[in-house]
């Protein structure tokens, strides 16, 4: 069989939800999906399951401190041809509809450069701890590190700033003594006073704050003149950008911790970094009017620029008396934008890139790899130019690292020849990019029409962190270069603009990919408070959750809803109206009718002289944000590199060449295909990881004897009354005495489908009663091939409506029913679907992601038994 041949014949646009699919048909490039070709390929007969199980159980076995990728190319848009909607190309631009664009509008196509091997989490944690057990190894005698006099406090600083981050708890015992010592360290110098800064701030800005005081005050003491630092005592006339940054680095953490910093220091930093900056190259020097430029020092710009703009309360939010005007432009900041640039065209994680390029600053490679972290993280960039930043730099790090876990520099400028620099600078780089991602801003259309509130997310986010205890970051991803495992990154994606909202058929075909899948959309218009109308923008948001949910409907949130108490109790604000889409498993997209994001904008330190309703409402907005993310994640997130990824199409054309087990759904009338892409998240992830070729291409069966009879196993879920007529009944119960087996679940733990299918299971096996499996069960060890489970985490429905709930360790709710000596049906009354399908929310009652993904896998495997 012709198999390229068959995938285009089939490759086609499915739909999302529990029926239906977009009118789209044909290949829609790389964005196409495999409809069909499943049925093309072998099915596994019976007798062929006992050796494919066999195999599963045998798989089991310049100055510096201290002196101290993948995404796949994109292919621009769909050039001609009428909307889904009918609209004809003669039409103007102004009608636009969101599901056009011309290639003119989606710029030129960019490939972004992969990185050299392929990275997981878990790698990058295991190198963490190396590094850690590392730095702690070299402590001297009393529990603390050795010290550079000339920098007295920077050392240990640097060195306690990279295990907090690390994730060593401030508490355990080996970090009293360092941090009580940081904390008498007098302020003498800029570098070690920044550092102990941030490392006090990390372990408690609360407890630690008259000593984080004490060096701002210094730092502000010292600055000089033309508004930089130098580095301190006796050095009141000089000034460098390396000192500056870490100075602005310090004074920023002082500042979040609630001390008071004047807004003439910012003032003045923003003078100096503007003199240290080449407007025709876009990048920065070490000092005014030095000619050599680094990475190092771009880097530092790029985020001091971006600090101090952020102190200075300079956004496109503002507060005059007791009114809020949101939508106002942004001050550009061709600081930011000329340092990127610049960084992205001469991009390197092998050195530090400089002009002149053989100048002696090339070599101090961890504390530029420690600047590009900071500013890839501070500007929310996946990538720079079209370089996987963290990714790339990650890559190059793994590779360095002693087997002992340190990382060792060439020596010379900035201490790199001192294993505890270069280490605690490799682990910043590691550690603060790893963390989850907890939104995505979606960059879509052309100039800033996307981003009316640049500072919003970030700021809401570093609200998050403080409200959830955890270090999180933002990121931005760029339609027109974006596949859909780019979009997977963010588990949601916040999409907003004051302008028409126009999107390629293949950014159409990337955000279906992505909802499919599980991704929440978060999208919000500016209504409001002195924006202009959002009427075009509403028209077009609308016209695409059409496309990408046919058979749903928008709706208000009503009081009721769980998202409203998902993190804080709140209510509903007219100002801020939300509405939502109900998509099977669960409210899949959020629509606010406000500009929150511009109240966002204005929850920053320094603003507590606002009206007290003014207040309230920047309160309430960040509160709302944070409700929402809590109930589109459901406090589950990954780490960075640990987020799924989407099966790469051809990959699997070429290993679905074969025999693989197909395990259809069972056909019923209680919403049989409720959680469309479940069963296939499983038989994927089961075939990765014990090596049972599973398909997880979509199957449907109906309860009849000739349908049955060419599957082993079949999978149920619903929710709703479940209910069979008898010859189903007859059909199913041959098909158990035969040696078939159901695997069952409720959908979002629905009663009613519980009730109803355990009645149904058991009018069809009278003689056996319903079991709940003990922990001690095979099928819940590893005996099979699967994960020893003996506890799980679970979410319970709340005793009260409306309540949020949050996960807690429970023994696995497991059901049986058994012929003979095995059981022939499993079933869980709890969510098994729905966390597979689109993570867990939090108004589903049943298992985490990963618990959910063990127990169906022990399930299957058991299952195959012969």
């Amino acid at each position: 069989m012709d198999m390229q041949a068959t995938s285009a014949k089939h490759a086609s646009f499915p739909g999302h939800g529990c029926r239906g699919s977009l009118g789209f048909s044909g290949t829609l490039g790389s964005s196409g999906t495999l409809a069909g070709l499943a049925t093309t390929c072998a099915v596994v007969l019976w007798g062929s399951v006992t050796a494919a199980a066999s195999a599963a159980a045998n798989s089991v076995a310049d100055c510096h401190p201290v002196g101290l990728h993948a995404a796949a190319p994109t292919t621009g848009v769909v050039a001609t041809g009428a909307s889904a909607t009918g609209a004809s190309a003669a039409e103007t631009p102004s009608s636009r509809s969101v599901l056009e664009s011309s290639p003119a509008e989606s710029g030129p196509t960019v490939v972004a450069q992969p990185a050299t091997q392929d990275l997981s989490g878990e790698q990058v944690r295991q190198s963490i701890q190396r590094g850690v057990r590392f730095l702690l190894q070299e402590r001297t005698g009393d529990g603390y590190w050795r010290e550079n006099p000339t920098y007295k406090g920077g050392m240990p600083g640097l060195v306690v700033l990279a295990l907090l981050n690390a994730g060593v708890d401030p508490n355990a015992p080996e970090m009293r003594e360092p941090l009580r010592r940081l904390s008498t360290e007098r302020p003498e110098t800029t570098y070690a006073s920044s550092l102990i800064i941030m490392a006090l701030a990390e372990a408690d800005p609360i407890r630690f704050r008259p000593q984080i005081r004490q060096h701002a005050e210094y730092l502000i003491a010292t600055q000089s003149p033309d508004g930089g630092f130098g580095y301190g005592n006796n050095n009141s006339g000089w000034s460098d950008s390396s000192n500056s940054q870490f100075a602005i680095l310090g004074l920023h953490e002082a500042q979040l911790a609630g001390i008071e910093i004047e807004k003439s220091v910012w003032e003045k930093a923003q003078k100096y970094w503007e003199r240290v900056f080449d407007q025709r190259g876009g990048s920065f020097s070490y000092r005014p009017g030095v000619n050599t430029r680094s990475g190092s020092m771009t880097c530092a710009g790029i985020c001091s620029a971006i600090l101090v703009e952020e102190n200075l309360l300079q956004g496109a939010a503002a507060v005059n008396g007791n009114n809020v005007t949101c939508c106002q432009t942004a001050p550009a900041n061709p600081l930011v934008d000329g340092g990127l640039k610049w960084l992205g065209t001469n991009f390197s994680v092998k050195r530090n890139p400089t002009i002149p390029v053989n100048d002696g600053h090339s070599t101090v490679l961890f504390y530029y790899l420690y600047s590009l972290e900071r500013t890839g993280r501070i500007t929310g960039r996946r990538f720079i130019g079209v370089h996987d930043w963290y990714r790339a730099g990650t890559t190059e790090l793994l590779e360095r690292q002693n087997v002992d876990g340190r990382w060792l520099g060439s020596g010379g400028f900035g201490g790199e020849g001192d294993p505890l620099v270069t280490t605690s600078m490799a682990l910043l780089f590691l550690s603060k990019g790893l963390r989850p991602i907890l939104v995505g801003k979606y960059q879509h259309g052309d100039g800033q029409t996307w981003n009316p509130h640049p500072q919003g997310v970030h700021l809401l986010t570093r609200f998050v962190e403080n409200a959830w205890g955890r270090k999180l970051n933002w990121q931005t991803i760029e339609a027109a270069q974006a596949k859909a495992d780019d979009l997977m990154e963010a588990p949601v994606l916040h999409i907003t603009g004051d302008r028409r909202l126009k999107l390629s058929f293949e950014q159409i075909a990337n955000l279906k990919k992505y909802v499919d899948n599980g991704g929440f959309l978060f999208i919000e218009a500016q209504n409001g408070f002195g924006c202009p109308s959002a009427k075009l923008f509403d028209q077009d948001v609308r016209e695409l959750l059409s496309v990408l949910y046919p058979d749903a409907k928008l709706e208000v949130l009503k009081p009721d809803h769980i998202v409203w108490n998902s993190h804080f109790s709140i209510k509903p604000d007219p100002d801020f109206t939300l509405l939502g889409i109900q998509s099977c498993c669960r409210t899949s997209v959020i629509y606010c009718a406000g500009p929150v994001s511009g109240f966002w904008e204005l929850n920053k330190p320094k603003q507590r002289d606002y009206a007290e309703t003014i207040q309230k409402k920047i309160e309430y907005s960040v509160q709302l944000g944070t409700n929402i993310l809590a109930f589109a994640t459901g406090n589950e997130l990954k780490d960075k590199l640990d987020r799924p990824k989407l099966e790469n199409e051809e990959r699997l054309v070429g290993t679905m060449i074969g025999r693989r087990i197909l395990v259809p759904k069972l056909r019923h009338r209680s919403g049989f295909d409720d959680a469309p892409m479940a069963l296939a998240n499983l038989l994927r992830r089961v075939s990765q990881d014990r090596g049972v070729q599973f398909s997880s291409q979509a199957e449907f069966v109906d309860a009849d004897l000739a349908s049955l009879q060419d599957y082993p196993v079949v999978f149920v879920h619903g929710r709703g009354r479940f209910s069979l007529n008898e010859p189903e009944r007859e059909a199913l119960r041959i098909h158990l005495e035969r040696g078939g087996f159901i695997f069952g679940d409720s959908i979002c733990g629905d009663q009613a489908f519980a009730d109803s299918f355990r009645e149904a299971m058991q009018s069809i096996i009278p003689d056996a009663g319903w079991e709940k499996l003990p922990k001690t069960d095979p099928l819940l060890t590893n005996r099979f091939g699967g994960y020893a489970i003996d506890r799980v985490q679970m979410r319970l429905p709340p005793t009260n409506r409306g309540q949020a709930t949050g996960f807690a360790a429970a023994d696995p709710q497991l059901e049986g029913l058994r012929v003979g000596d095995r059981y022939r049906v499993i079933f869980s009354p709890f969510d098994i679907s729905c966390a597979l399908e689109s993570g867990t929310s939090s108004s589903c009652y049943g298992y985490s992601v990963d618990d959910a993904a063990k127990l169906a896998a022990n399930i299957l495997l058991y299952a195959l038994q012969p």
